[in-house]
């Protein structure tokens, strides 16, 4: 089986280092077209649709809070380009084709949707390493992605690291 396009999803942890090696030697491999995407969850970000003027707010400290939520959206977005870019940069000695994509919403959903929308064959992805309690509690952007991804999806183990 061959993979021509592969949606990279990588976020800023040290271990998204190791899954971009990984990314790009399987790329090479299949002579695929490479995609870094990178996820900015709502909650990094969230912005605050309405606030009843009931609850005490006046108007000026409800538009100071909505311009503060504003910058961080920019930040974040801009910080999610830079680090992207670079990465970018970084890769293009391995003589593939790269490009790179961001959104701001769910992760396993906006994975998923870029990989489809992108006509990718493969999603590589990171697992945390959470356990089972915390998986439960939180959820899992893997688990999700393996189960609603519409292509292959290889997920790399953070305990991969020391091989």
């Amino acid at each position: 089986m061959s993979f021509q396009k592969i949606v990279l999803a990588i976020d800023d942890s040290k271990f998204s280092e190791y899954i971009l090696k990984q990314g790009l030697e399987i790329a090479k491999i299949h002579q695929a077209e490479l995609m870094l995407f990178r996820c900015i969850p709502h909650n990094d970000v969230q912005v605050i649709n309405s606030v009843p003027y009931e609850m005490g707010l006046g108007i000026e400290d409800i538009n100071y809070n909505y311009r503060q939520q504003q910058d961080r959206v920019i930040q974040s977005t801009q910080e999610t380009l830079e680090k992207l870019k670079y990465r970018c940069e970084q890769a293009t000695n391995h003589e593939l084709n790269i490009s790179y994509r961001y959104k701001i919403g769910e992760p396993g959903y906006s994975i998923c949707e870029t990989a489809q929308e992108w006509s990718a064959s493969m999603i590589i992805i990171g697992r945390k390493g959470h356990s089972a309690l915390v998986e439960a509690l939180i959820g899992s952007v893997s688990n999700y992605v393996i189960h609603h991804a519409q292509c292959a999806v290889l997920v790399i183990e953070p305990t991969k690291l020391s091989a």
